[in-house]
């Protein structure tokens, strides 16, 4: 119960927070917008230069904490889906491993050789010794 309360406390939290922040970001682009219309009545001030370069450069941020929390967001989802994937390609790599073994050799002689040892021994002497 106690997790539950505290889940539903994090979920509003985060809720406001993201809120607040799309909120900033709209108010920044707004006032970008409406420097940009101000430095183009009046080209010549340093003021709204530099205005800009500081809105701009609050905007860059924001949208840099977005992209980070993309990626670190991405990663858990690859490190979750990924295992999975790499969990089949590790079996799938076993089955054609036994698909491509030897398992059991018959000699010249009718005798039949199942010991791997032996097999990779008399494969080594030369196909004279056995029959395929």
């Amino acid at each position: 119960m106690l997790l539950l309360h505290l889940r539903a406390k994090i979920i509003a939290y985060a809720s406001y927070k993201k809120k607040n922040r799309v909120k900033k970001e709209k108010e920044i682009e707004e006032k970008i917008n409406l420097t940009k219309s101000l430095i183009e009545e009046n080209p010549n001030s340093q003021k709204l230069f530099e205005e800009f370069e500081i809105l701009n450069a609050k905007l860059v941020g924001i949208r840099n904490e977005k992209m980070t929390g993309v990626m670190i967001r991405s990663r858990a989802q690859w490190y979750e889906e990924g295992e999975k994937s790499s969990n089949y390609f590790a079996n799938l790599e076993k089955r054609n491993f036994t698909n491509n073994s030897i398992l059991e050799l018959e000699r010249n002689n009718g005798e039949t050789i199942k010991d791997q040892a032996k097999i990779l021994k008399c494969t080594k002497n030369g196909p004279e010794n056995f029959s395929m």
